[in-house]
């Protein structure tokens, strides 16, 4: 078969023409007549059962005797300007013709799995991607490593199980990982909890025994100003004064009697009588709420059983 002639980018000589095909000549030889045919034609023409093997300008037999054309013929028919068939808009003489087939973008191409089974012919510009998603293409399975044919993989996934049980050591490992961290944050939180209830406890105790000493002692060892707000840290407590620490012991014996004083004074108190604006109603010392001593029940509080007024 030769070229379509609207490939042509000029009107083209009939001398180019073949005569079987009526397109133009590719591969031109010299029939026993003298007449130029393709070559492929002339072939298709003798293996032909259905047509004579003539020639359709003089009716001679055609045989297998053919011998090709001139030089000067050939290169006549290889200046012939054309446009490529696959519509790249391009345009070269007919003898650039199998170079420009093999860059044009748009010329359709075989993939290379074809060996493996795949039948698709794609533009050459898709190739690539072609590449990439065709069911022919050598993979390896994430799961165990296994190499096979992408079509394949699922059927060996679903067969071995073993993307199901990657996927499940994988959340087993975040999950011991994140239990990990979450329990690193609250050893964190609790030594820093710890610290800082350490550091404001030692605050409040060296404030504390700093105002009792300036309470308790004769000399107060700092000037006394409405000015000035003294703030402490736990460092205060070490730089006392030597008049201070002079007094220690007569200070802590008063505290001690002043607590044991507290103390008696709490454990001799009695509930006092009825109220006068509630008839019966009398007060516990020890919650400090009122009762009424005719309803009281084994269910109110423990100091109002057993009281005696």
């Amino acid at each position: 078969m030769g070229l379509d002639k609207t490939l042509l980018v000029d009107e083209v000589d009939e001398r180019f023409i073949c005569g079987l095909c009526d397109q133009v000549l590719v591969n031109p030889v010299y029939a026993g007549c003298n007449h130029i045919f393709c070559k492929s034609c002339v072939s298709r023409k003798l293996r032909s059962k259905v047509t004579k093997s003539v020639c359709p300008s003089c009716s001679a037999k055609l045989t297998d005797d053919t011998t090709d054309t001139t030089i000067e013929f050939k290169l006549n028919l290889l200046h012939l300007k054309i446009r490529c068939s696959h519509n790249c808009d391009s345009t070269f003489v007919l003898a650039d013709l199998p170079e420009h087939l093999d860059y044009c973008p748009l010329a359709p191409v075989e993939c290379d799995f074809k060996p493996k089974g795949c039948k698709k012919t794609v533009r050459r510009k898709d190739f690539e991607k072609h590449l990439d998603e065709c069911d022919f293409r050598t993979v390896e399975c994430e799961a165990c490593g296994h190499v096979t044919m992408y079509q394949d993989l699922f059927t060996h996934q679903s067969r071995t199980r073993c993307l199901e049980r990657k996927l499940k050591q994988q959340v087993i490992r975040e999950r011991k990982a994140s239990s990990q961290e979450i329990n690193r944050h609250r050893q964190r939180l609790c030594r820093d909890i710890t610290r800082l209830d350490q550091q404001q406890r030692k605050t409040f105790s060296n404030h504390y025994r700093a105002l009792s000493y300036r309470k308790m002692s004769k000399q107060s060892p700092y000037p006394e100003t409405d000015d000035v707000n003294i703030e402490l840290s736990p460092r205060d407590s070490v730089f006392l004064t030597d008049e201070v620490k002079g007094h220690q012991e007569e200070d802590y014996e008063e505290m001690e009697q002043e607590l044991t004083n507290t103390r008696n004074d709490m454990t001799n108190h009695k509930t006092p009588h009825s109220s006068r604006c509630d008839y019966a109603v009398q007060i516990c010392g020890q919650c400090d709420k009122k009762f009424r001593a005719e309803t009281n029940s084994p269910s109110a509080c423990k100091w109002h059983v057993g009281v005696s007024i």
